[in-house]
């Protein structure tokens, strides 16, 4: 039986696009079936509603018996999902502490980067190495941007996503060696580190903030060919490079 949503939650729904209402109600979406099956496996994030279309609950192998699932039709899909081409899942998530440093080996510090798609596709090449926790300066992009979350294709539900100051962890992180991307540093393949590490990645544009080049114990750069036009790599492709020259085979 289909259910009808009352307007209070469309407009709920609607207003989460916005960080201060994802705030307020300390709530995100996540779409699509592939996301909806990450998040049950995973079970790092407490699903609050999940609204699905009668094509949505056999792509994700569910019934209208599912608990939680409300069944809705694709006209109040189109209402309430954040795509252009509306998905057939809809899970409304509710947002974890993210103030608290967990231990790790591993960490990125995302640092000024305000471009969603970069801050997504970074929090998926984490996942894609192994790395625990990816920590976000104030005025870096919100980790629960929708168009954060589709970016990760998932991954967000498997790496620890936090907020953070980079002096506060450096300062509370035992031994962190901290390794900033910079232009001006060795060449990543020559530089040694230890464990727990965290390299910081900064914007393409505005580069690394003056407190993270404080703090850093190692400055590496991605050696560019001598013809090159190009001033700088794209934060995202940039990190998976680093990731590959530090966290491959840890």
């Amino acid at each position: 039986m289909l259910s009808m949503l009352s307007a209070s939650k469309i407009k709920l729904i609607q207003s989460l696009k916005l960080k201060k209402f994802r705030q307020k109600y300390n709530l995100f979406v996540a779409e699509g079936s592939k996301l909806y099956k990450t998040l049950i496996h995973q079970k790092r994030y407490r699903i609050r509603d999940i609204y699905a279309t009668e094509k949505g609950l056999a792509m994700a192998g569910m019934t209208s018996f599912t608990d939680g699932i409300q069944v809705i039709d694709e006209r109040q899909m189109n209402k309430i999902s954040f795509l252009k081409n509306s998905s057939d899942i809809l899970c409304l998530i509710e947002i974890p502490d993210q103030s608290q440093v967990p231990a790790f080996k591993k960490a990125l510090f995302l640092d000024g980067i305000q471009d969603p798609g970069n801050v997504g596709s970074i929090i998926r090449t984490a996942d894609w190495f192994g790395i625990e926790a990816v920590f976000r300066s104030g005025d870096t992009a919100d980790f629960y941007n929708p168009k954060v979350v589709q970016a990760t294709m998932g991954s967000f539900a498997n790496v620890g996503l936090y907020d953070g100051d980079l002096g506060r962890l450096h300062a509370g992180v035992q031994d962190l060696c901290i390794i900033t991307a910079d232009m001006h540093g060795e060449a990543s393949e020559a530089a040694v580190f230890k464990e727990p590490a965290c390299l910081v990645i900064g914007s393409e544009g505005a580069g690394l903030s003056a407190n993270a080049r404080d703090l850093a114990d190692i400055q590496v750069a991605i050696p560019g060919h001598e013809s090159r036009l190009a001033e700088s790599l794209n934060a995202s492709l940039a990190a998976g490079i680093l990731c590959h020259s530090f966290f491959n085979n840890l």
